[in-house]
This record gives C-alpha cells, structure tokens and sequence, in this order.
C-alpha cells in the first residue's frame, strides 16, 4: 500500500500475500479477531474502517504501540475481511520490530514477542489469505528459524513488508 495517499490499499494486500514469502507474524495468545461478517462481498470505507478497529482493538500490541489506524480511499470499496487483514499485517509489524529489538539481550520480553509474531500462523488472515502450497510454508520457515536464533527472515519481513510510518 502506499501510504502517502492510501490509493493502493486493496492492491497491497494482493502484494503482500505475493511478497508473503518473506512476511509473518503476529500474536501466539490472541484469537481470530472477531470480525462480523455479513457474508462475502464488499463494504465501502466506513465498513473498512470498522472492521480493522474491531480487529485492531482484538490484539495484543505491544507496550506503547497503537495500531496505525485505517486510511481508505474515498470511493473505493473493499473486500469484506481485507480491513481484518489489514489490521493483522500490522500487528504483524509491530510485533515482528519488537522482537528485533529485544532478541539480543534476550529474557521474557524478547520470548514474548516471538510468541507473538509465531501467533500470526493461528490467525485468520494467515489461514485464508496466504497461498497454503507457497506462502504458508515460507512463513513457517521464517518463525522455525526465528525460535532457533536466526532472526535474518523477519528483519526481510520488516524490512520488505513494513515501511518505517507503520504501514
């Protein structure tokens, strides 16, 4: 997405399970987030906005981090479940930069947050937006590396999948 303007918001989505390859995670103790959903289709901005601050208010962040917030496009409609998802890869994010910078000096705080970021593999956007035969194995290797001490896949993810405004 680009977050200058937000123009490309339901395209980055589509980008991020492409670049899934090197994206992961989020919380080991939250659950899906509770995202009603009234059967597939689309919703306009205020549905958007709704969904992702229902999400968003779901999760665990982490201490001193507030969700960015939404930032639909006037206009534009999205598919139901991408402000969910929106608000995963985020979370995603934060939890992800948490852990890198925790993991040397090590202690609870830094086990915690890799929690967190594995927890990513039980919510729903992993399950239902992220390919099973090419993506989700990606992921999994990711946090299987991270939790043997080689943290080079998620500073990729970070990297790649988290421009510095939180987007």
């Amino acid at each position: 997405m680009n977050s200058s303007n937000g123009r490309r918001r339901p395209a980055r989505l589509a980008g991020v399970v492409v670049a899934v390859a090197l994206a992961t995670a989020c919380t080991a103790d939250a659950p899906d987030a509770p995202v009603e959903q009234e059967g597939q289709g689309f919703v306009e901005g205020e549905g958007y906005i709704a969904e992702y601050e229902q999400a968003a208010e779901a999760l665990e962040w982490p201490g001193g981090v507030e969700p960015p917030g939404p930032s639909p496009d006037a206009g534009t409609s999205y598919q139901v479940g991408v402000g969910e998802s929106q608000a995963t890869m985020e979370w995603n994010c934060a939890w992800g930069r948490e852990w890198l910078s925790l993991r040397e000096q090590g202690g609870d705080e830094a086990d915690h947050a890799l929690e967190m970021y594995a927890g990513f593999l039980e919510t729903r956007t992993f399950r239902e937006m992220f390919d099973p035969e090419s993506a989700q194995p990606v992921v999994r290797q990711i946090v299987e590396d991270a939790r043997l001490g080689d943290p080079s896949g998620v500073q990729r993810d970070v990297e790649t999948n988290c421009p510095t405004d939180g987007r």
